[in-house]
């Protein structure tokens, strides 16, 4: 009776075993088979786009696996071993439970189940996860596997080779940008960026360049006056390329930043001009790829190069530049590149900036929706351009300014100012004599102490040197200035100071109630016949015996030996009445 309580409880207990047993190895299957996926399934170069540009959590996991995935062929040895010894195992502890068709059927669905399919869906999704917390037992299983795994990974190394992850060609990265765009990772400027950048490889020069006729340019036998540098700058280019003869006879490249050292009255030769600074220009190749051009201009030799429409026998990168002073062969040249053309291309669309009039050169599309620049505003500027009245927008911005000092109507200043006279002076008297204390030729007078003037004047640019007091004290009055304002007051008025020329050109409004008067005024070429000597001599006389009329006549006369040359728009500085006073110009509308 003892002997057979014994069996029975040997028997329950080998069944519990039996049951813990094939739990086990379930779960090892299971381990093995999703291990083998998910960390297989772990590219190399995915693990280091992991470990580079992750999160903490990922970095941190990524590093950790990273150490058994590099040695692949004996993980997978080693996953693989496992996996088949388990499931081995698992099939006879099975048989020893069921057999037949039973067995059969429970053991393929506890496999395919529980040791295949869920482990490795699992795995699939969560790898890293995973792959860090097995991580321990993997290196066991590992150590326990090496004198099988190690000789089979062996024979790996030698017939396949390492593993190097997989890479990707330029097409299949840009397929995979788009991806990323429509998945929403990546938005559409990115997206753009990214796929510009990839496909600087593959589109040319000649698909980005501005056709020759269409690119500004300018002639080398032209002068660089006021109206070609107003032309260069209405264009808003900030290299203009020079050509002779014919626009494919390309000689020199003109930066517009150098023009500030240009004076347009000297009207200096762009060719000589060219031959001061000595740009050179770049020339590339049309069917060169934009990755060579944008090499070309990294180095900092320009950016801006001529297309050529047939190749060269030189390198692109190794070509040199085109000097100024020798000239292009004009059988070559179809266009222009620069570097914004390039930076385009990267971003997907026209970098508009403020000096640009047209989105699209090709096409001639025009940039909408920006405020117009008043191109008329740079006649003042020009010396060649004197006009001997005042627009309304200057006739309001006098009026307005002289109305803080004349504490007149509104109406009566703009009457006052329409009349007035505009005159421009040159100045005659070398400065090196001004300031050997010689007096002023009398075409440089505007006002002499004692001799009474009926007109008050306001300076719009130069300068006139003003002497007041008994002590013959010395001012400088500017743009803005207004001098002799007791004219428009009373009609006897007589300066107490003295002002003439001080710079080499003066822009004057002379203002005056008086039907006639006795202000300078632009110089006639009779005028010009007379001495000025001898006209200083005679008002000198005339001071000396009082003849006040015949001195008014003279100092007029003299006056009149100006000669229009003027300079530049009025500026913000102002002095006013008769003595220098600072005050601020009103803005013109």
């Amino acid at each position: 009776m003892a002997i057979v309580e014994y069996d029975t409880g040997s028997k329950g207990f080998d069944g519990f075993l039996t049951f813990v047993s094939i739990l086990i190895l379930v779960l090892l299957s299971g381990l093995f088979s999703g291990l083998t996926l998910g960390l297989l399934g772990l590219d190399l170069s995915e693990l280091e786009i992991v470990k580079g540009g992750g999160s903490a959590t990922e970095r941190r996991r990524a590093a950790k696996v990273m150490g058994i995935r590099k040695d692949g062929n004996r993980l997978l040895c080693t996953l693989l071993l496992g996996n088949v010894a388990v499931n081995a195992l698992l099939s006879i502890f099975l048989s020893g439970v069921t057999s037949g068709l039973i067995g059969f059927c429970v053991s393929t669905a506890l496999i395919v189940v529980f040791g295949e399919i869920l482990p490795q869906a699992i795995c699939s999704r969560h790898a890293l996860k995973i792959g860090e917390l097995a991580l321990p037992i993997v290196n066991v299983i590992m150590v326990v596997l090496a004198p099988v795994s190690v000789p089979l990974k062996t024979v790996l190394d030698k017939l396949l080779g390492d593993s190097v992850g997989t890479i990707h060609t330029k097409t299949e990265m840009i397929q995979y940008v788009k991806l990323q765009h429509e998945r929403g990772d990546l938005n559409e400027d990115e997206r753009t960026i990214m796929q510009g950048a990839m496909d600087m490889k593959v589109k040319t020069a000649r698909e980005v360049m501005t056709p020759l006729e269409d690119a500004y340019m300018l002639e080398e036998s032209c002068k660089l006056s006021f109206a070609v540098v107003r032309d260069i700058f209405d264009h808003g280019f900030s290299r203009v390329p020079v050509y002779a003869r014919e626009r494919q006879h390309v000689v020199g490249l003109l930066f517009v930043k150098d023009l500030i050292f240009v004076d347009p009255e000297d009207e200096v030769p762009l060719a000589e001009y060219l031959r001061v600074f000595e740009r050179s220009i770049e020339l590339v190749d049309a069917e060169s790829n934009l990755d060579d051009v944008l090499r070309i201009f990294k180095r900092g030799r320009g950016h801006l190069a001529l297309v050529l429409g047939q190749p060269r026998k030189s390198s692109m990168v190794e070509a040199d530049c085109l000097s100024p002073l020798h000239g292009s062969d004009k059988s070559f040249i179809v266009g222009l590149v620069t570097l914004e053309d390039i930076i385009e291309e990267i971003l997907g669309d026209e970098i508009i900036d403020e000096t640009d009039v047209y989105v699209d050169v090709d096409n001639h599309v025009k940039v909408d929706g920006r405020s117009k620049f008043d191109f008329t505003k740079l006649r003042r500027l020009d010396s060649a351009v004197v006009d001997a009245t005042l627009t309304e927008a200057e006739v309001k911005a006098i009026a307005q300014h002289l109305g803080g000092e004349l504490k007149q109507p509104a109406d009566a200043l703009m009457a006052l100012v329409r009349r007035a006279s505009v005159v421009d002076h040159e100045r005659r008297t070398p400065e090196a004599e001004l300031d050997a204390g010689r007096p002023p030729e009398p075409s440089d007078v505007v006002y002499e102490r004692g001799f009474p003037a009926n007109f008050a004047t306001l300076v719009l640019s130069g300068k006139l040197s003003v002497k007041a007091g008994v002590d013959g004290f010395r001012a400088e009055a500017g743009p803005w200035t207004l001098l002799g304002a007791g004219a428009l007051r009373h009609e006897d008025f007589v300066p107490d100071f003295s002002a003439h020329v001080a710079t080499d050109s003066v822009r004057c409004v002379y203002l005056s109630h008086a039907e006639k008067s006795n202000a300078p005024r632009r110089a006639r070429k009779d005028d010009m016949r007379r001495s000025p000597s001898r006209e200083r001599r005679r008002l000198r006389r005339d001071r000396r015996v009082g003849d006040r009329r015949g001195a008014r006549s003279a100092l007029g006369l003299g006056r009149e030996l100006g000669r229009p040359a003027g300079r530049r728009d009025p500026s913000s500085r102002s002095l006013s009445f008769d003595s220098p006073v600072r005050g601020t110009p009103p803005p013109v509308t």
